[in-house]
C-alpha cells in the first residue's frame, strides 16, 4: 500500500481538490484507494465527491474511531463502520473509500474533537495513560491496509505546525505532495517543515520519505514575458528553499517544483477536472495534474516490460483512450500513453516521436472526432501529426515498419486516414467491449515475440 500525504503550510492552496482529482486518476486506472481525511478541524473531503456522496449519509468518522478508543480502550472490530464507499469496484476501474472525519454536521462531533487532549496522546509520560499517539495510527494504517487492501491510502492532512500534520507528513507517508502558493510566508514555511522532514527519524523498514513539490495558484502564461515571468518564479523559489544554511548536513537539494496553473472557472464553481464520465475539457490545469500525479506513480513502478503499442488518439476521445489502456495494462500488455509517460521539463514533441520508435506497434483511435479534423484545412492537430509521421515512416523503412492496427472507436467515423484505409482493423466502441479480445490476444502475441 502506498500512503501519499497532501500537505501545504497554509490553506487555500488547492490541496484537497488536487487530492480528489488525483483519487479519481487513481480509480480510473483500475486502482483501489482509500482516502482518509485528517483535516478534522477544517474537513471537506465529502463536498469535493458530492455527485457520489451526500453528506448527510456521514454518520461516523475518524474523530469517532479514536473517541471510541479513548472511551472503551480498545479498537472498534471494523473499519467499515466508520466509512463510507464513494465508488465500487467495476469493469476496467478501481474503487474509492473514504474514512472521513466524521458528521461535521452534528455538534456530537464538535463536542468529540474538543474532548481529545491531543498533547496528552502524544506527550503524556503518565503510565497510567493507556494510548500513545504514535502506536495508534501506526496501528490504524495497518487496519486500513488489512480490512480495505488498498493499493493507495491517500491522506488529507491538516496545515501547519500541529500534532496531526508531523504524524501525516512524517510517521505515515511515503510519499509527502506539499503545496504552496507565491508569496514569503508560505515559501518560508514551506523551508521550515522540509529541513524537518529531511531529520525526521523513520521506523525500522521505512524508506526516507519522498517529497514532492507543487507551486499553486499560477496564472496561465500566454504571452512570451508571462513565461519567463513564471519561469523565474520557480527558479526563484527552488533557489530559496535550497539557500545554504549552518548546517550542510541539512541543505535542500530541491531540483524541480511542479506548477498547478489557475483556473477561473474553478474560482467561481468547484468542480473535478478528472470524472471519467463524461469527456473532460484539456484545460491547462488538467495537464498539470497529469504531470504532477506522473511523478507520483511512475508507470515504471508497476510496468517490467516495454511498451508494446503507441496509443494516438483525437483530444475527444482521451476517454475511450483510457478505458482502452485500462483494459490492455490490466491484461499485462504495456501500452504507452501521454499523460502516463511525460516528466518535468520534457520536449513532449521529441519525447512523443521517441516513443513512436520504440514502440513496435502503432494504435490509431478511428472516430468522428479524430475523422471531421483530417478534412479542416490548416488544422493540424498532435493525432495527425502522429499518423503522418508513421505512415511515412513506414514508407521509408519498409524492413522496420511498424504494425499498424487502427481501432474504431465509435459507429459515426465519417471516413479513415488515407494511409490506413486498406489495414485491417477492429472494432471496440468507447474503448472496451466490441473486438476488445481479439485485439487483446493480437497483442498478447506481438508483445511475447517482441520480447
Amino acid at each position: 500500500m502506498e500512503t501519499v500525504t497532501f500537505y501545504s503550510y497554509k490553506g487555500g492552496v488547492g490541496r484537497s481538490l488536487a487530492l480528489s482529482n488525483f483519487s479519481m486518476y487513481l480509480y480510473l486506472m483500475g486502482f483501489k484507494v482509500c482516502l482518509l481525511d485528517f483535516d478534522l478541524e477544517a474537513p471537506g473531503l465529502p463536498y469535493k465527491f458530492s455527485r457520489y456522496i451526500k453528506m448527510e449519509d456521514i454518520k461516523t468518522g475518524l474523530v469517532d474511531y479514536i473517541d471510541y478508543f479513548l472511551q472503551k480502550d480498545r479498537f472498534p472490530s471494523s473499519l467499515k463502520r466508520f466509512s463510507k464507499e464513494i465508488l465500487s469496484p467495476g469493469k476496467s476501474r478501481g474503487s474509492i473509500r473514504l474514512i472521513p472525519a466524521g458528521n461535521t454536521l452534528s455538534t456530537d462531533y464538535w463536542k468529540k474533537i474538543s474532548s481529545i487532549n491531543w498533547y496528552s496522546l502524544f506527550y503524556s509520560e503518565d503510565s497510567s495513560l493507556n494510548i500513545e499517539g504514535i502506536p495508534f495510527f501506526l496501528e490504524l494504517k495497518e487496519k486500513i491496509e488489512k480490512e480495505f487492501n488498498p493499493d493507495f491510502l491517500l491522506i488529507d492532512s491538516r496545515s501547519g505546525i500541529t500534532e496531526m500534520g508531523g504524524i501525516c507528513t512524517s510517521l505515515l507517508p511515503d510519499t509527502v505532495l506539499f503545496f504552496i502558493i507565491n508569496n514569503r510566508e508560505n515559501i518560508e514555511g514551506a523551508r521550515q517543515i522540509l529541513h524537518g522532514l529531511q531529520k525526521v527519524r523513520r521506523i525500522a523498514n521505512q524508506e526516507p520519505i519522498k517529497i514532492i513539490f507543487a507551486l499553486t495558484r499560477i496564472p496561465v502564461s500566454i504571452k512570451e514575458e508571462e513565461k519567463e515571468i513564471e519561469k523565474k518564479i520557480l527558479q526563484n523559489t527552488i533557489d530559496y528553499v535550497n539557500a545554504p544554511i549552518d548546517d550542510l548536513a541539512n541543505r535542500l537539494t530541491l531540483d524541480d517544483i511542479c506548477v498547478l496553473h489557475s483556473e477561473r472557472e474553478l474560482e467561481l464553481f468547484e468542480v473535478l477536472k478528472i470524472t471519467g464520465e463524461e469527456v473532460t475539457e484539456e484545460t491547462p490545469l488538467y495537464h498539470d495534474y497529469l504531470k504532477l500525479f506522473s511523478k507520483i506513480i511512475p508507470v515504471s513502478k508497476y510496468q517490467h516490460t516495454p511498451h508494446i503499442a503507441f496509443i494516438s488518439f483525437a483530444g475527444a476521445d482521451r476517454e475511450a483512450a483510457r478505458r482502452l489502456v485500462y483494459n490492455l495494462r490490466g491484461d499485462g500488455i504495456n501500452v504507452w500513453l501521454d499523460e502516463y509517460e511525460f516528466a518535468g521539463g520534457d520536449n513532449i514533441d521529441k519525447t512523443i516521436i521517441n516513443a513512436i520508435e520504440k514502440c513496435p506497434v502503432f494504435i490509431p483511435l478511428i472516430s468522428k472526432s479524430s475523422s471531421e479534423t483530417i478534412h479542416k484545412k490548416g488544422h493540424l492537430n498532435h493525432h495527425i501529426r502522429e499518423w503522418e509521421w508513421v505512415y511515412f515512416f513506414n514508407n521509408m523503412n519498409e524492413n522496420k515498419s511498424k504494425i499498424i492496427i487502427p481501432v474504431i472507436i465509435d459507429n459515426n467515423a465519417a471516413s479513415m486516414y488515407e494511409g490506413f484505409k486498406n489495414l485491417s482493423h477492429f472494432r471496440i466502441p468507447g474503448g472496451e467491449g466490441g473486438e476488445y479480445d481479439r485485439l487483446r490476444t493480437r497483442l498478447l502475441e506481438l508483445q511475447k515475440s517482441n520480447k
